[in-house]
């Protein structure tokens, strides 16, 4: 049996002398990420914080569920690596699917064709730096609207990108850009000096 508080030790109202009711009972702390008690007790949870709060005090929005570090990178590298694992669509033969990074750490898989595929004007526009039109016209199927286009590579990408392709289809470091015939003419004008 509980015992009747005295009026001169109960909580006083605002306007003197009128007591106040007692105050309401806590509401335990809402969770701070529903995957810890599922969606609708979280929800339960949230509203009975909600009402327990009295009107003067704000109620505090629950904490957002937090990713760990660096998940959602490893769940885009997962994608990924699935995607170069899958069974290939009907790329011509002999395109090399190769990673390409763009904007924001975004990455995808482009397929490159083959350069005895290539437009004649391929080699050209990479010459010159013009990648748009060297992906447009070397990259197989759709690649080019689907992978190259919204990634927006920077040139660091573009150059991991044909890193990667020399290493996946055998180009040696180092080899020499000239013809072996101009090699020897080269040499040929250094014994003269």
């Amino acid at each position: 049996m509980t015992m009747p508080v005295p009026a001169h030790e109960q909580p006083q109202h605002p306007v003197a002398g009128v007591p106040s009711a007692p105050p309401a009972a806590a509401a335990p702390p809402a969770p701070t990420d529903y995957t810890e008690v599922g969606a609708d007790a979280y929800a339960a949870a949230v509203a009975a914080q909600a009402t327990a709060a009295e009107p003067s005090q704000p109620v505090a929005a629950p904490a957002a569920p937090v990713e760990p570090p660096g998940q959602h990178l490893a769940d885009v590298q997962a994608e990924v690596d699935a995607e170069l694992a899958a069974p290939e669509r009907d790329y011509p033969e002999g395109a090399v699917a190769v990673r390409l990074e763009g904007e924001g750490g975004r990455i995808g898989v482009v397929h490159i064709l083959p350069p005895d595929e290539w437009p004649s004007d391929a080699n050209s526009a990479m010459h010159i730096g013009d990648y748009e039109s060297w992906a447009d016209g070397c990259l197989a199927l759709d690649d080019f609207e689907q992978v190259w286009a919204p990634l927006r590579p920077r040139m660091k990408h573009i150059n991991a990108m044909f890193e990667e392709y020399r290493r996946l289809t055998g180009q040696a470091e180092g080899k020499s850009a000239q013809s072996p015939r101009s090699l020897r003419h080269m040499a040929r004008r250094s014994k003269r000096t």
